[in-house]
């Protein structure tokens, strides 16, 4: 009898179960968000007084750039003290992850995983508040770039990553960029080489809120 080959890691990011689950999920979830999505539109413009939806490129697999769309909740240069005092919303929004629902259409396009790789990041920065590719090889020791940059590139981007739910819970005064950036590339390290069904939806629980409960809540995220 044959046993069937365990798909982790890599071999899982490359399988074409993981591209199928990730589309049948993505497409559930833009599905039933579209309702959410005029809503989170309307507020973000009377709050912000700014378009609810904005494109930027990013760095994708193999180091193609793609443009990438996202619902706004801050705008840039808002402090952490001022994100505290945007509606409430919008700050639900930020802590259950939902400003990301938009990208899963680049998962649909086969641009982007649903969980499993990194978050999407810049070429080039835009300040020190930035975190892009061009900083973190700033930042990181050569070696741990240089990992981190193999697994980034061989990687699809995600919309959810542990990175991605980790640094919610974590403010600017809080931690320094360098501090920032090296949790990204440890936590993305991670995602691709312990990549697995169960950590896709460890991953999307934890987005949820159902592993952290309500502590953003009652500190104001």
């Amino acid at each position: 009898m044959c046993m069937k080959e365990i798909l982790e890691g890599r071999k899982w990011l490359e399988s074409s179960e993981k591209e199928i689950r990730d589309r049948e999920r993505a497409s559930d979830i833009l599905r039933a968000s579209t309702p959410f999505l005029r809503l989170l539109g309307a507020t973000t413009v009377r709050a912000l007084q700014m378009e609810p939806v904005y494109i930027e490129p990013r760095v994708g697999q193999g180091g193609k750039e793609f443009l990438n769309i996202k619902s706004r909740t801050t705008f840039d240069g808002m402090s952490y003290e001022d994100q505290k005092n945007l509606p409430f919303e919008l700050r639900m929004v930020r802590l259950f992850a939902l400003d990301e629902v938009l990208q899963t259409a680049h998962v649909l396009r086969g641009e982007m995983y649903l969980t499993g790789g990194p978050r999407p990041l810049a070429e080039t920065g835009n300040g020190d508040s930035h975190q892009s590719i061009e900083m973190m090889e700033k930042v990181l020791s050569p070696g741990l770039f240089d990992e981190w940059y193999d697994a980034y590139t061989f990687a699809k981007p995600a919309v959810l990553s542990t990175y991605g739910n980790r640094s919610k819970l974590l403010s600017n005064a809080a931690s320094s960029l360098e501090e920032q950036c090296d949790l990204r590339a440890r936590l993305d390290l991670e995602d691709i080489e312990n990549a697995s069904p169960e950590r896709d939806d460890m991953i999307i629980a934890e987005a949820m809120g159902y592993l952290r409960g309500l502590e953003g809540v009652v500190r104001g995220v």
